[in-house]
């Protein structure tokens, strides 16, 4: 921000107040932006309070954007008037020093680096600008992204920029956005900046699931630059090669054999497991990747759940979520056409999207940054509308001491049809571990309207990550009425902290 800082120092006279104080500019271009401004040149401030006399006044009009005139400006270029109210009667008048001028600075590099999550044609894909200026950029300045018109079409209407975010401040970014077109493509993404880019510093720029180009090998270069007040500050190498993007033509590496998610309800936690191979050998130090649609929520569970993979047949780590992907790793090497099985524990079924599924779930197998194996939309299922609610009845514990064992009884009521066989979950608050490998569950006496198919024969099972029993074997074919149904589940850890 360039301005103008002027102290002088009053005469003997008291200045009253309303009083006028204005300076008068021999300026070839002029001020921008001051306030109360009349005339070119002519600057006018209304003095609020009177001023002692020899008081020094210091006046700071900020935003005034320097002559093109290059050297030293004339002895009575800068002035000062101080006037009495509502006249023109002068109190105080004087010229100030000369000011020089120098030339412009020239327009300094900008650098940028360019990801993306895929790069097969006609896949989804998240990308990330990464962007290191050399000046500071204030606050209302404007970052330049100027597209290749082949990339610049996949872009769709009323698309917004994803995140935006800068290794200078662990504070959300103010800015606005316009996207300028021509022909209905893209060409250019202005972003007016609420907040200071300090020199010498990144600035990422996200957009996520953009669909790549059909028919494009390679793109031309994108091209940023930096703006304040009209003028470039930054700018990246024009027609740079490292700035582009190239594409890989799209062949299935991996065959999905079956795949199955329970329960099928929105919003419903729920269990994802699928089979696989893949046609050639996935390396050590790999990692599968499930890449969620857009209805997905980013953590693709309930911000009080985890997430968990396991699998019988292939060695994983712990996986985790990053931005709607899933990824996993691999701890070694895995032979072609190896059956690839994963359980999957957590996820949260989405929205349906207008044909009633879930979207294309899309599979692929990277090393390092690069991708080795892809396959589009290898998972879709159909989604059934949000269970209704039960009531839940009766709920206690034989202790509610810290991290004793207790017998937890619970009872519901529903007027549901409840087929034989069906499975009943019941799922654990946050605070509970569930450590053990598995519990014991029974059948109560308290039921109203309710059958046991098997009273004596339930198979209770756990899900730690979600901390969720499921019971089979129990519930009769039941499909009208209203119902009570209870369950005692033995020695479940209680809680390490109180609440």
């Amino acid at each position: 921000m360039q301005f103008i800082q002027i102290a002088l120092k009053r005469n003997n006279n008291k200045l009253s107040y309303q009083n006028n104080i204005f300076f008068f500019f021999q300026a070839e271009d002029g001020i921008r932006d001051a306030q109360e401004s009349r005339g070119l040149g002519d600057v006018y401030k209304r003095q609020k309070q009177e001023v002692p006399d020899k008081t020094l006044m210091r006046i700071a009009i900020n935003r005034a954007k320097n002559p093109s005139f290059i050297g030293l400006t004339a002895d009575d270029a800068f002035s000062m008037t101080v006037t009495y109210p509502d006249t023109t009667n002068k109190i105080n008048h004087g010229t100030f020093g000369k000011i020089r001028f120098f030339p412009k600075k020239n327009v300094n590099k900008l650098y940028l680096k360019i990801t993306a999550s895929n790069l097969y044609k006609k896949v989804s894909s998240n990308y990330k600008f990464q962007i290191q200026n050399t000046r500071n950029l204030p606050s209302d300045g404007q970052i330049t992204l100027d597209l290749p018109p082949e990339w610049g079409k996949i872009i769709p209407d009323g698309y917004a920029l994803s995140k935006v975010y800068g290794t200078f401040s662990n504070q959300k970014l103010i800015y606005t956005a316009s996207f300028n077109k021509v022909a209905g493509v893209v060409t250019s993404i202005v972003i007016t900046t609420k907040f200071n880019w300090p020199g010498r510093s990144i600035l990422h720029i996200e957009m996520n699931n953009l669909v790549n180009p059909a028919d494009v090998d390679k793109t031309t270069s994108f091209e940023v630059n930096t703006r304040y007040d009209g003028e470039i500050l930054d700018e990246t190498i024009k027609d740079d090669p490292t700035n582009r993007v190239a594409f890989l033509d799209y062949t299935p590496g991996l065959t999905l054999s079956s795949y199955s998610v329970s329960p099928l309800n929105k919003g419903e936690p729920a269990t994802y497991s699928m089979q696989s191979s893949s046609l050639s050998e996935i390396p050590a130090g790999s990692s599968i990747e499930l890449s969620f649609p857009a209805n997905y929520d980013k953590l693709l569970t309930q911000p009080d759940k985890e997430i968990a993979c396991s699998s019988k047949l292939i060695p994983l780590i712990t996986c985790q979520v990053k931005d709607g992907r899933l990824i996993i790793p691999i701890s070694a090497a895995i032979p072609a056409n190896t059956v690839i099985d994963i359980q999957i524990d957590g996820i949260v079924n989405p929205e349906p999207q207008a044909d009633g599924k879930t979207g294309g779930i899309d599979i692929l197998i990277r090393k390092d940054a690069k991708v080795l194996q892809f396959t589009k939309d290898a998972m879709s299922v159909e989604l059934a509308p949000t269970p209704k609610i039960l009531e839940l009845t009766h709920l206690s514990a034989t202790s509610l001491n810290l991290q004793a064992k207790a017998d937890y009884e619970i009872c519901s009521q529903t007027d549901a049809v409840l087929p034989a066989g069906a499975q009943i979950f019941i799922d654990f608050p946050q605070q509970f571990t569930m450590p053990s490998d598995s519990y014991t569950c029974q059948t109560l006496t308290n039921n109203t309207g309710f059958s046991y198919s098997n009273p004596n024969n339930l198979i209770c099972t756990l899900n730690r990550s979600a901390r969720r029993i499921t019971i089979t074997g129990s519930t009769g074919d039941i499909q009208t009425g209203l119902r009570q149904f209870c369950y005692k589940i033995l020695k479940v850890e209680n809680p390490t902290q109180v609440g």
